[in-house]
């Protein structure tokens, strides 16, 4: 249940649990309609701190616990916008660790 709150922290407006618990069912009926995926599978997610990437994350990590995948996050930190960069890179950082 963390993880549904924590995306509901994501977006300016508000989404019920109920909203996010079926748009993890969609993503994971599509993954297995689709065969996209199998059971012990590693997926690479491109993941930069924005909400659209860190929610993607998310919704893995909760799809991980029915289809036991995992999980690696890559980051790129392109040192270009300084400060700003540092902290996606802190924030994806402390997403993964959890």
């Amino acid at each position: 249940m963390k993880i549904l709150n924590d995306l509901t922290g994501l977006f300016d407006f508000r989404i019920s649990i109920q909203y996010i618990k079926n748009m993890i069912k969609k993503v994971l009926n599509f993954i297995k309609e689709n065969n996209m995926l199998q059971n012990g599978d590693s997926v690479v997610l491109g993941v930069s701190g924005g909400a659209d990437s860190i929610c993607m994350l998310y919704v893995l990590k909760e799809i991980s616990k029915f289809i036991n995948l995992k999980l690696v996050v890559v980051h790129v930190h392109h040192h270009i916008r300084g400060k700003e960069a540092d902290g996606d890179m802190e924030y994806v950082r402390k997403i993964c660790d959890v």
